[in-house]
């Protein structure tokens, strides 16, 4: 099996999938509903299943500049950035990780920025609790640090991420 991924809008098909893979994970996510999947679109967003062939490998969530999500990460970045891309989450499914498909992603979500003129992808991690593979992860793929801060009342704390697109 290759790393090589198509990323396409999920459908009705996809929910329990997203759901199921979001819970696996929410440890080092906000919590997902079938209701705030479907309300992503009309705040600007995209949910996108990252298929590997026949398989589906993960999902994608992702904003665009003049979103209306009510997220504090997404705001610190639209109070301060024009032009960018926010990845609220990438789920790479525990079956399929190790073998490159999150920087499959990674690639295709930057030249996608590059074919919208975007200047930005911005994104989140989380350092208390720490998540040093997601850390280390966006490192590797040129994000830099542009502030952090504290959520879920002061029980979280996140590095604010940036990755210039030129």
């Amino acid at each position: 099996m290759t790393n090589a991924i198509d990323i396409v809008p999920a459908t009705d098909t996809d929910l329990d999938y997203i759901l199921t893979q979001n819970a696996e994970n929410v440890h080092y996510l906000s919590p997902l509903d079938a209701d705030a999947v479907r309300r992503i679109p009309e705040q600007g967003g995209s949910v996108n299943i990252l298929w590997n062939k026949e398989h589906r490998v993960g999902f994608l969530i992702s904003y665009g500049a003049d979103g209306s999500y009510e997220s504090v990460n997404y705001q610190w970045f639209q109070q301060r950035l024009k032009a960018f891309r926010y990845v609220d989450r990438i789920v790479i499914d525990q079956a399929y990780r190790g073998r490159g498909f999150g920087d499959s992603c990674y690639r295709s979500l930057i030249e996608q920025c590059r074919c919208e003129k975007l200047c930005w992808l911005t994104a989140e991690i989380d350092i208390e609790p720490s998540n040093p593979g997601s850390l280390a992860f966006h490192q590797k793929h040129g994000f830099v640090e542009a502030g952090r801060h504290s959520v879920q009342n002061g029980k979280k704390r996140v590095s604010l991420q940036l990755l210039p697109i030129g």
